[in-house]
């Protein structure tokens, strides 16, 4: 190992995930995180044993430790900062290798030996023995599979450590919990049942490995660190589904087809409520003006499906926004929504709130107005004829002859290659990158892309 990664240690990382300040500006915050080193040799199957737990017990504590079951002492300072920042919501990472892996875990708490009295049952099972030598645990809760050498190639993994920690951060590895109201819209509670990596089935095999590549690589290029983790997940689920099909014919290259097509829906629902819904949802919770502007809505006029729609997601009776229909239908009214609620909220001032509220619904409303702009409510509405479609014939599947399911097949083979592709103007996510991000996608063209991938020049005179 090399003696860089050798040793533990806090490292710091520059977020640009906002938080709100009272200054009254968002904040950009330099947050720290723990990295650990561990050894196949010293601690066989470490990995696989504390997903399995964190998997079956819902979280583990695990001592802050250097190797050989040695603790690891960190200035209580450090410590201090951390908690605060924990406090905060912020996420924060234990970063462990044994440089054939990257693996990333959320911590949720600093726990001192002394606090475990009543959990001992959580310690983390080859530590529980020894606990007494370890003064200070993490209490983690997930683990997100960041890298793995599946080329044996020397470097990559100290490689990948280097730009993870150096490059900031732009958006969360881990599906935070979301604040909500309750159902009398009295309080706020913290969602308790938030998403897990550990409970999806994603494994970062050989073949995860080489689709998530050519995604990366050769699809979406420098666009891909903008999609959201579950957004890449499902994209390159999707993409192993339709390879997979090739192998099939009639029934099973159908299934894995649909299976494919659902996974690409999943995709697209994530990245619609990261950029229209999410925002909006999360600045009712946050901000006191917009909440109590959102209380005086019920004797307005705004459309009581869209009414219904958001107070769904605030309560958490709905996740996420999971069907075309009822986003189209939001789109429709979101800027009679949004400026009602923007009017409400004008009466309610807070001083210290009031010029990053407005200028976060202005915001809003010129991202409902793109959308027609940029003509991606046309995407959406052709993907959503797909899925009816598709819903339609797999009612009848069974009964469709050889010839009528060939067709089937092919038309949606041809149409998924379509969506898929690196086509800025096909591939819907393209445009949603640019809204997400407020930048240009930058399209390449075929020359250029025969220049990239072939290193060669064209003569500029022929």
């Amino acid at each position: 190992m090399s003696h860089y990664w050798h040793k533990p240690r806090i490292f710091e990382r520059v977020s640009n995930i906002y938080t709100f300040s009272q200054n009254p500006l968002f904040k950009k915050n330099v947050d720290q995180h723990f990295f650990m080193p561990w050894n196949e040799v010293d601690e066989p199957e470490l990995m696989f044993k504390l997903k399995a737990q964190i998997g079956d017990k819902k979280y583990a504590y695990f001592p802050l430790f250097k190797g050989h079951g040695r603790p690891w002492q960190v200035q209580e300072e450090s410590l201090e900062q951390i908690k605060k920042q924990l406090e905060s919501f912020r996420e924060t990472h234990l970063i462990m290798t044994n440089l054939q892996s990257i693996h990333v875990f959320r911590v949720a708490a600093i726990v001192e030996y002394q606090e475990l009295a009543d959990d001992t049952t959580q310690c983390f099972h080859p530590f529980k023995s020894k606990k007494s030598k370890f003064t200070h645990w993490l209490k983690i809760d997930d683990m997100f599979v960041l890298e793995a050498n599946h080329n044996n190639i020397t470097g990559t993994i100290e490689d990948e450590l280097e730009k993870f920690i150096s490059s900031p951060q732009t958006q969360n590895i881990f599906i935070p919990s979301k604040k909500q109201l309750s159902d009398n819209y009295e309080d706020e509670i913290n969602l308790a049942d938030r998403e897990r990596w550990v409970d999806t089935n994603r494994n970062l095999t050989y073949d995860y490995f080489v689709r998530s590549s050519e995604l990366k690589d050769n699809i979406y290029q420098e666009s891909w660190e903008y999609l959201s983790r579950k957004t890449q997940h499902e994209l390159i689920t999707s993409d192993l589904e339709r390879y997979s099909g090739i192998f099939y014919r009639d029934i099973k290259k159908w299934r894995h087809l649909k299976h494919s097509f659902d996974h690409y829906l999943n995709a697209l629902y994530n990245e619609l409520n990261e950029v229209y819904m999410f925002p909006l949802i999360n600045a009712i919770t946050d901000y006191k003006c917009l909440k109590e502007a959102w209380f005086d809505l019920d004797d307005s006029l705004v459309n009581p499906r869209v009414k219904a729609m958001v107070r769904s997601l605030l309560i958490g009776e709905r996740k996420q926004v999971d069907s075309l229909e009822d986003f189209l239908f939001y789109t429709k009214s979101a800027k009679s929504f949004l400026f009602t609620l923007k009017n409400r909220f004008t009466k309610k001032i807070h001083k210290e709130e009031f010029l990053l509220v407005e200028n976060f619904l202005c915001r809003q409303e010129s991202l409902v107005e793109s959308l027609i702009c940029h003509k991606i409510v046309h995407k959406i509405e052709a993907i959503m004829h797909i899925n009816n479609w598709m819903n339609k014939m797999d009612q009848n599947i069974e009964k469709v002859s050889s010839q009528t399911l060939n067709n089937c097949n092919l038309k949606l083979s041809h149409l998924m290659s379509i969506m898929t592709s690196a086509s800025y103007e096909d591939n819907i996510f393209f445009k949603l990158i640019e809204e997400k991000a407020a930048r240009g996608v930058s399209k390449k063209s075929f020359e250029d892309e025969v220049k990239t991938l072939l290193s060669i020049d064209f003569d500029e005179s022929a």
